[in-house]
């Protein structure tokens, strides 16, 4: 999920906006949707994940990437001069269930840390 992608995925279904999550479809979809659909607006939820990723990556590309990504997010050589070149992301989002529309609202902060 990318902010710049904003206006093409309000309004849109689950699918649509995770279409790119390795694995989505299945091991995530049919959970994610029963969550969804389950949600009231008096009980919120909140969750959270981490990830290392190289230097300069940016803030709201998503820590679990494609496949092609994957080699980036890999050490290949454990010493003290490739971790250096690393960041640890942490993602925490809310996600709540509007009471008059029924619309579901997603917060998200992410902050990133170099590992020097």
């Amino acid at each position: 999920f990318s902010f710049n992608e904003l206006p093409e995925k309000l309004g849109k279904p689950a699918e649509f906006i995770h279409a790119p999550v390795p694995g989505y479809e299945k091991h995530i979809r049919k959970t994610l949707n029963r969550t969804f659909r389950n949600l009231k607006p008096e009980m919120p939820m909140w969750r959270n994940n981490w990830g290392i990723a190289p230097e300069g990556t940016p803030l709201d590309e998503p820590l679990y990437g494609s496949t092609t990504k994957l080699g980036d997010r890999s050490f290949n050589n454990v010493s003290v001069e490739e971790i250096k070149k690393k960041v640890l992301k942490v993602e925490y989002q809310t996600i709540r269930r509007l009471p008059r529309t029924g619309y579901l609202l997603f917060t998200v902060k992410t902050m990133a840390d170099d590992l020097q």
